[in-house]
């Protein structure tokens, strides 16, 4: 790692993230990006690598390709974080699933359907 990046890290661990979480994220993800160690915070790469066992993949690797972004701030992806038991969710939030993978489903549908109209002309 270059020192730039060294120092990235020593910030993101002192923010109390996994020392060889944060470690394997820059090493292996975070270069790909070709992003400057220097312009990213290392408070906002410290809250992705905190949860990034929880939050989507596809968000994560999102938010990693913009975390050098001027005024980035994972609380976006963060709001991601997936429900791992079911179980914890109340009425109310076991309609609220429902109807979002219900709604999801359908969009994907819609969008399956657009897709080969399309490329059926």
């Amino acid at each position: 790692m270059t020192g730039a990046s060294n120092r990235l890290w020593s910030a993101v661990v002192g923010e109390g993230a996994d020392p060889k979480e944060t470690a394997n994220v820059l090493a292996n993800a975070f270069v790909a990006t070709g992003i400057d160690p220097e312009r990213v915070s290392g408070v906002q790469l410290a809250k992705l690598v905190k949860a990034r066992a929880e939050i989507p993949r596809a968000a994560f690797d999102e938010a990693l390709a913009r975390v050098g972004d001027d005024l980035f701030s994972a609380e976006p992806y963060l709001a991601q974080k997936a429900v791992s038991d079911v179980g914890e969710l109340g009425p109310g939030d076991r309609r609220i699933l429902r109807r979002t993978r219900l709604r999801s489903s359908s969009t994907a549908a819609a969008s399956r359907a657009c897709s080969a109209s399309s490329s059926a002309r």
